[in-house]
Parts: structure tokens; sequence; C-alpha cells
């Protein structure tokens, strides 16, 4: 996974305050990605769905000035993560692989790609807007217990119980 990271194109991405541009379909939802703080890498990657990324964040509900209601900072340090594991809330796997490396963004959360009608009680009420400042830092080298990892996911995955078969046998679980 990290090699295809490291081998995509590097991004074109607008001066700070602009929008990045997210895929079309998520216009009409409402979901909104702005770049705060540009990376000053030369050849800037965005993650791929599946990648482990560390980010650090505030969430806030409402809008920028809105309540915190969850931050890395809180929880010790930046957050490790998988993207498009269904892990995260909708707006993140979404957003996430549009940013760069290095950049600071603000991404904006409609109710239905955050916590939807249930909200996250105590502190998001249901059909709450989020708002997050995000920072996706460069990414770490995987451990061979990730690798192992990720390989028995796929497998299982894709319903390829050879190759699971030998993920396991890797892994020795």
């Amino acid at each position: 996974r990290s090699e295809k990271a490291a081998s995509a194109p590097p991004l074109s991405m607008p001066q700070p305050g602009a929008s990045p541009r997210l895929p079309a379909a998520f216009e009409p939802l409402g979901l909104r990605l702005e770049l705060l703080t540009p990376t000053s890498s030369p050849a800037p990657a965005a993650p791929s769905e599946g990648q482990v990324i560390s980010v650090s964040f505030t969430g806030r509900v409402g809008d920028k000035d809105g309540p915190i209601f969850d931050s890395s900072e809180r929880a010790g340090g930046p957050l490790a993560v998988r993207l498009g594991r269904g892990k995260l809330i909708a707006g993140w796997d979404a957003a996430l692989t549009h940013v760069r490396f290095g950049d600071s963004v603000r991404l904006t959360v409609p109710p239905i790609l955050g916590y939807g009608r249930k909200g996250k009680p105590p502190l998001v009420a249901p059909n709450a807007t989020l708002c997050f400042d995000i920072t996706l830092h460069e990414p770490a080298a995987q451990t061979a217990a990730e690798a192992a990892t990720d390989a028995l996911i796929d497998a299982a995955g894709a319903g390829d119980t050879a190759r699971l078969a030998r993920a396991l046998r890797r892994c020795r679980c």
C-alpha cells in the first residue's frame, strides 16, 4: 500500500483558502474541503484507500467556531487511522484521499456523511454538521504486522481462500 501511495502522481492543489477538488457526487451532499496550509514537500502524494495515515485534528460541532467535541490532542497526539475500511465517518473516508501528506485542511461534513440521525451523544446532536481542522502527517513505514494484517483483510475481502491461507501462514496467526 505504501508503494502505491508513493508512486501516485503529485496532486495539484489550490492556494490556501481555496477548495481542493472532491468528486462532483459529494457537492450536493455538502461535503466541503478547504486548504488551510499546503505541504512544503517537493513531491506531495495523497493516501490511498486502505492506507494507515497519521492525523492531527480538532472536531467541532457546527462550524469552525463551534464547540470542540473531539481532538487528537485530547487523545495524546496524532491519531493513526486506516482509510476506507468503514472505521471512520464517511466524510473522512471520502475526503482524505484528496488531501496531500503535509497539508492542513478544514473539512465540513454534513450529517449524512457524519454521525447522521443518531448523532454521538452527548457531544454531537442528531443531524449535526461537523467541522474538522486536520493535518495529514507524512506516512510512517508499515510494520511487518501491519502488512500481514493488510494481506489478511484483502484476501478475506476478495473471498480468495488460497490467498487467505497463505496470509495466515505468513502472519502465524
